[in-house]
């Protein structure tokens, strides 16, 4: 402020214009004036201040900062400015003191608000200082640059300082000015954007994949917007990865479907006529030649299961244990093999999926039990399904291999059966286990199914 405008103020024509609360002091330290707002402020009027020191009306400020710089600016005839806290108040005020050769001018500037706005920001600074993944600040209507950054934003985009790399926009990093604009319009309009993947570019020009997580934070009118950038280029790469290994599962699910299954099917019926018109004595070369056949029907038929529906199932609906059972039963090879039913429960489930259970854990307790083994399927006072037989059993420490696939010990078996009991299961949320039944033989139980007693 020059020293014409000072002594306007002096004039006291313009005291009462001003916002700011206003006093004046002479080389004596005593007030010589005061404007309305300083009345209204100091809780005084002007007629009780005039001709008292500064250190008579309030005792207060002897001895603090306000007293040292009052002394500096009339020695040494520089202007000097501070901020302090009014307990009374509960504001924060700019003390700005101007010396000229009658005294000194003393603003007091209210600056709350600001103090306010400073102390948010120091939060959301401090938080994103504390963050472990990279995380910054910017302000969108200044230059768009960084504000300010964490230690992981540095590493991340290869930059050598928290300062190189806050002379940068988050819109120069965005590798795509297509995909820059639309996340900046959906953070717009919704104000909040969680894991927006998209390519980004170092410092360097290297491309890496990330998820933003950014929110639109207004303080005392400025807009400010807060992001969370990881890194997620090994996922990325990982589900590329499934995405190719996926086709190449497809590829190979349509030659089993297709390109095997067609000439099977004339093999097997070609093998038919053989063993009608074929005499006797070529017999025992055409029935191991069908049977050979039939397991490259069951291991075509199980890897597409597995393939194409082992981890999914459709619509649950709800479905008599006693007719799924039954069903399942009559299109298994049975031979003298029993089956007992020992409850009637509905359950919520995929009926076709739940088909492929049943009906593998038939063969397979019939593969390993023998002819005339006997099924029990039921369910536990708990809630847990369970399909037992009399058969030999699995021992302890075989019961976890036997749900990997390809492994059996049987013949004439896929090593499949069990596992696609395993995904199916799961795939419904259900838990399966494997113990000993009450004849001794093998129990497959299955937990946490919904069911209703009937």
């Amino acid at each position: 402020m020059s020293e014409l405008e000072n002594k306007t103020i002096r004039g006291g024509n313009v005291l009462n214009r001003v916002s700011d609360a206003v006093v004046g002091v002479n080389s004596d330290f005593e007030y010589t004036f005061a404007n309305t707002q300083a009345e209204q402020l100091l809780d005084t009027d002007e007629d009780s201040l005039l001709g008292e020191t500064i250190w008579e009306a309030f005792p207060e400020t002897a001895d603090t900062i306000a007293e040292t710089n009052i002394r500096n600016a009339l020695e040494t005839g520089q202007e000097q400015s501070y901020e302090r806290y009014n307990d009374t108040l509960d504001r924060w005020f700019e003390l700005r003191i101007f010396p000229d050769n009658e005294g000194l001018s003393i603003f007091f500037t209210d600056i709350s608000e600001r103090k306010e706005r400073e102390a948010e920001l120091e939060r959301y600074e401090e938080l994103i200082k504390t963050l472990p993944v990279a995380a910054g600040m910017n302000r969108p209507g200044k230059e768009g640059k960084f504000e300010f950054v964490n230690q992981a934003a540095v590493d991340l985009f290869d930059a050598e300082s928290k300062a190189e790399l806050k002379e940068y926009s988050p819109a120069d990093m965005y590798a795509n000015e297509d995909e820059r604009k639309q996340f900046s319009e959906r953070l717009r309009e919704e104000g909040t954007i969680d894991q927006y993947e998209v390519q980004l570019t170092t410092l360097e020009g290297d491309l890496f994949w990330a998820s933003i997580t950014a929110k639109i934070a207004e303080i005392d009118g400025e807009v400010y917007i807060i992001g969370i950038i990881e890194d997620i280029s090994v996922r990325k790469a990982n589900e590329q990865e499934l995405e190719t290994q996926n086709e190449r599962l497809e590829e190979f699910v349509n030659v089993l479907s297709h390109d095997l299954r067609n000439p099977l099917e004339i093999a097997q019926g070609r093998t038919a006529i053989l063993e009608e018109e074929t005499e006797d004595q070529y017999q025992e070369h055409i029935r191991p030649l069908g049977d050979a056949l039939d397991r490259m029907e069951q291991i075509i038929s199980d890897s597409l299961t597995l393939a194409r529906q082992g981890d999914t199932v459709g619509e649950k609906n709800p479905a008599s244990l006693v007719e799924l059972v039954g069903k399942c039963w009559a299109t298994v090879k049975t031979d003298s093999a029993s089956l007992e039913v020992d409850d009637d429960v509905t359950l919520l489930a995929d009926s076709d999926r739940l088909r492929h259970v049943f009906e593998n854990l038939f063969r397979n307790a019939i593969d390993y039990g023998g002819d005339d083994v006997t099924i029990h399927v039921g369910c536990t006072e708990d809630g847990r399904l369970y399909v037992e037989d009399d058969g030999p059993g699995i021992p302890p420490d075989k019961r976890e291999t036997v749900l990997k696939a390809g492994h059996t010990s049987s013949t004439g078996g896929t090593g499949f059966g069990l596992t696609i009991v395993k995904r199916i299961a799961e795939a419904h949320g259900w838990k399966m286990s494997i113990t000993e039944s009450r004849a001794g033989g093998a129990r497959f139980e299955f937990d946490s199914v919904t069911l209703k007693n009937t």
